[in-house]
């Protein structure tokens, strides 16, 4: 749905996990993961991974308190892709 509705043209790549996942984004493997918060954040904060947008506004202010903590990212709501959420 997130191909469709953004005009992009991402590939499922099925993991056992997110660790594995998380572990060939760190080492360039693959371009983009969705992953949580917590799994990134360490690692958002220290400029390893960069935070593209979070599907979860909630989860964003929880996770840190401000956005501003994670270089201002707006959640997927914020930004224009039209139908996202509807």
């Amino acid at each position: 749905m997130l191909n469709k509705v953004a005009g992009i043209q991402l590939v499922n790549v099925p993991y056992r996990g997110v660790a594995p996942a998380f572990n060939d984004l760190l080492g360039g493997h693959v371009p983009v993961a969705i992953v949580s918060l917590a799994t990134a954040l360490q690692h958002i904060q220290t400029g390893r991974v960069r935070l593209l947008t979070v599907f979860d506004t909630k989860a964003l202010c929880q996770g840190t308190g401000r956005a501003d903590d994670l270089g201002g990212a707006a959640g997927l709501s914020a930004r224009p892709v039209p139908g996202w959420g509807s």
